[in-house]
């Protein structure tokens, strides 16, 4: 029988959360398309296409997350940078 969804999302996770991203990008179909919901975590809504796309997501959300933990920005300095700048923000 083959996996769930969920059992191979979280192995995904799982392969990220071990710094291991390669391994996470080959549980991904070679045609996954990565289509992130907003511009926030990575300043782009892609699409982000194929392995190499999928790569590129994960480099890019690591350093949005590391400029957030380390203090450099913050959220809602974010949110308001992208609204000034006449995006639609979720508050």
């Amino acid at each position: 029988m083959s996996e769930t969804y969920v059992e191979v999302v979280r192995r995904c996770l799982a392969a990220v959360e071990a710094d291991d991203v390669e391994a996470a990008v080959q549980m991904l179909d070679a045609d996954v398309v990565i289509t992130p919901s907003s511009e926030l975590v990575t300043g782009s809504t892609g699409p982000y296409h194929g392995h190499a796309g999928a790569r590129r997501w994960f480099a890019e959300a690591a350093l949005a997350a590391s400029i957030f933990h380390f203090g450099e920005l913050s959220i809602g300095a974010v949110k308001e940078d992208l609204a000034a700048r006449g995006l639609e923000i979720r508050r």
